[in-house]
């Protein structure tokens, strides 16, 4: 019979969320421990940008930042139009990799602890079955564990609304982000070029219910741009922005976990982070109101409901385009 140990709060996932409200809580004098399936941190299916509000409001540093960009390329109907801002930059790209290490470094400055190749294949209702046989009990869980989160099933949610992503990352050709938005190609989703330090990174993303070929669409878009790959490894992965609550008495979801993912544009990082944040002060305050996360719901409907028609509607019309990108990288 297996002896039951306890923690005091259990995270599941190392990405940015996780280790954010592992941070905030160990600082705060929790027992937190932190389980993640994969023996390093960062890998993901991930653009890697960044908006000027990340680094502002997350505790970031832009010492981290691999490119910084003033402009960006979009690409639609035939034409480019440049979305440029002067006084403060648009996007910037980071490492996945080297983010989850600076960060990860933060968290178990804070007390944090981790288990690295700890895959948990159970959820209780109080207490989490790894795949090596433990069971720990815990008093808080949190689910930080992406799209296809083992805490998020645990609780009986779906998870319908989904995008299904593909990249490449090859040697550095582009200097500034570009957005191709292509509705024969990628529907309401669009394809990208990132720079990098070393590395650029080329990917597409389309509703998972208009998925069906899209690899073959993207390696004929690919072929179009003359951009070659054949040595590079295609990623690809699911991206889940179904949001459907995340505080369920002790047990919480954060990022993609929960659903905060932007619909428009995939984007998770700063969601992942400021949930991390939130769900961290809810724990050491149940009275807590989780106002960011209600921030973000807003902020995410404005961009769906904007975002998803642009390359149908606007995009003829260059001004008008210029306005709602620049708009939309600020929310």
């Amino acid at each position: 019979m297996n002896m039951v140990d306890r923690k005091e709060v259990i995270i599941i996932g190392a990405g940015p969320g996780g280790l954010k409200v592992a941070e905030g809580l160990a600082q705060n004098g929790k027992k937190v421990l932190i389980f993640e399936k994969n023996l390093e941190i960062g890998h993901k299916v991930c653009a890697g940008g960044l908006t000027p509000k990340t680094f502002r409001l997350k505790d970031i540093p832009i010492t981290l930042a691999e490119t910084i960009s003033h402009n960006v390329e979009v690409h639609a109907f035939r034409k480019t139009i440049r979305v440029s801002r002067k006084k403060e930059f648009l996007i910037a790209t980071v490492n996945r990799e080297k983010l989850g290490q600076w960060m990860l470094k933060k968290a178990l400055e804070s007390g944090a602890e981790i288990e690295f190749n700890a895959e948990v294949v159970r959820v209780k209702k109080n207490s989490v079955v790894l795949k090596d046989g433990r069971e720990i009990e815990f008093s808080y869980l949190v689910g930080a564990d992406g799209g296809l989160s083992i805490v998020r099933k645990s609780l009986g949610l779906s998870s319908e609304k989904s995008l299904m992503a593909m990249q490449y990352s090859v040697p550095s050709f582009s200097q500034n982000p570009e957005i191709f938005l292509d509705k024969d190609m990628f529907n309401s989703g669009y394809a990208w070029i990132f720079p990098h330090k070393e590395s650029t990174e080329v990917g597409c993303f389309d509703e998972l219910k208009n998925a069906r070929g899209l690899s073959k669409r993207f390696h004929r878009w690919l072929k179009n741009q003359k951009i070659n790959v054949s040595n590079a490894k295609l990623q690809a992965s699911l991206i889940n922005h179904d949001y459907q609550g995340f505080d369920f008495e002790n047990i919480f979801l954060i990022g993609e976990a929960a659903g905060l993912t932007s619909g428009w544009s995939g984007e998770g990082i700063h969601q992942a982070i400021d949930s991390g944040q939130e769900v961290a002060k809810k724990i050491l305050d149940p009275n807590y109101k989780c106002i960011q996360i209600q921030q973000l719901l807003k902020t995410k409907k404005i961009q769906e409901r904007i975002g998803k028609p642009l390359q149908f509607v606007v995009t003829r019309n260059n001004l008008l385009t210029k306005i709602l990108f620049e708009n939309l990288f600020c929310l």
